[in-house]
């Protein structure tokens, strides 16, 4: 009989253990180890899949084409991206929304005044054209202070696709 295991005090007791059995007792033994590891396997796969439903069921919550119809109007939609028409007015309040990772094509130049970290203001702009990458964020609840009407696409990421 050859058996693998993680030391050599274990191929010993298996061994031993293994030598003292019946055929009929270690197709047992093995079925019970099979059952524990692919009930915890099981637990796995619920609790991601919990947390994925849960992740969605929040993104629906603060998905601001539901919320915000006005500034953000889905242009396109299939399992894997989204793409919003986004157009931001000088002095709009969008709710707090929420967004996946996403891409933003601006459509227009756009210019508005932000605050730094230490809440400095300055000037923000965009070229027309421009792309930039926006990592998965909440925002919103603050008046929009562009300097003129900006346009753009949010291009959403919603999963990775399988390698084949």
């Amino acid at each position: 009989m050859f058996l693998v295991g993680t030391g050599s005090a274990n191929v010993a007791g298996r061994l031993a253990t293994d030598d003292c059995m019946t055929h009929e007792g270690r197709a047992a033994v093995h079925l019970k180890r099979r059952t524990a590891a692919l009930a915890g396997s099981g637990l796995l796969l619920a609790g991601v899949a919990a947390g994925l439903a849960a992740a969605q069921t929040i993104h629906e919550a603060m998905d601001p084409a539901r919320l915000a119809p006005h500034i953000f109007k889905v242009k396109f939609e299939n399992r894997r991206v989204r793409v919003l028409d986004v157009t931001e007015r000088n002095g709009e309040t969008p709710p707090a929304h929420a967004h996946p990772d996403r891409l933003i094509v601006y459509l227009n130049a756009c210019a508005w005044l932000a605050e730094d970290a230490g809440g400095k203001p300055y000037m923000a702009s965009y070229t027309t054209g421009d792309v930039v990458w926006k990592p998965a964020e909440v925002h919103g609840g603050v008046a929009s202070k562009v300097v003129n009407d900006c346009r753009r696409l949010d291009i959403e990421l919603k999963e990775r696709p399988a390698l084949q």
